[in-house]
């Protein structure tokens, strides 16, 4: 199935962007405080860096959907998660920004300042949200990020106090593959939806929720979903 998926983007304009991108794309232009905040510089610099073509269906993986004009989000793909970063890769952000700077993983201080890095030279921290570990801090300090541990059923079994740790104590929890972590993301003032992927019934309740948010969808395009529905979906 591959690890894309195709990202479609409705800007305030109106004006609709196709693209296929991977895990790491997606989980940066949607996991961001960025969105969130409705920057202007965030979104050009998208617009600007990818590209744009394809159709309003799923692909690879399947299908994600940033609304800016009806604020929604849906999720319908499974290689990152939408409205949640998963702790272990975190962490692994963290490491391999220790490792870019010759610093010393096993150094609390190394540590919290991988968390924390800007953009060299400069006070803004423009680039440096392509790193899960900063945008996780983003939204810690924005207070719209919680924290749950989960079973491997991967189901939230409990909530994990942030209050009076530091980001090495977090660090050293997300690296733990006993307790999975996961960090919710607030993405007010969007709503996530998430449907099952690969299943009849995502794909199904996917295309009718774009057509109630005014998506069109044209012959060829209602002929690639009929098509994804039947090689792709699974019954449930």
């Amino acid at each position: 199935m591959g690890s894309q998926s195709r990202l479609l983007f409705r800007n305030t304009d109106g004006q609709v962007y196709r693209t296929s991108e991977s895990a790491s794309g997606i989980s940066w232009f949607v996991n961001n405080m960025r969105l969130v905040n409705k920057d202007a510089k965030h979104i050009e610099r998208f617009l600007a860096e990818y590209n744009f073509d394809g159709q309003s269906t799923p692909q690879g993986a399947g299908l994600v959907v940033v609304d800016m004009m009806e604020n929604t989000i849906l999720d319908y793909q499974d290689v990152t998660g939408v409205g949640f970063l998963e702790g272990i890769l975190i962490a692994a952000d963290a490491r391999d920004l220790i490792q870019i700077s010759s610093g010393d993983p096993t150094l609390a201080e190394h540590i919290e300042l991988a968390y924390q890095v800007v953009q060299e030279g400069t006070k803004e921290t423009e680039g440096a949200d392509e790193y899960k570990c900063v945008r996780f801090r983003e939204f810690l300090e924005a207070g719209r990020g919680s924290i749950g541990t989960r079973g491997r059923d991967k189901s939230e079994i409990s909530d994990y106090q942030i209050k009076g740790k530091s980001l090495y104590q977090i660090h050293q929890d997300l690296s733990s593959l006993e307790k999975p972590i996961r960090c919710n993301l607030n993405m007010d003032p969007f709503e996530v939806i998430i449907y099952k992927s690969h299943t009849l019934e995502g794909a199904r309740e996917m295309q009718q929720k774009m057509g109630e948010l005014g998506f069109q969808f044209s012959a060829d395009e209602l002929k690639d979903w009929n098509t994804w529905k039947r090689h792709y979906c699974r019954e449930e």
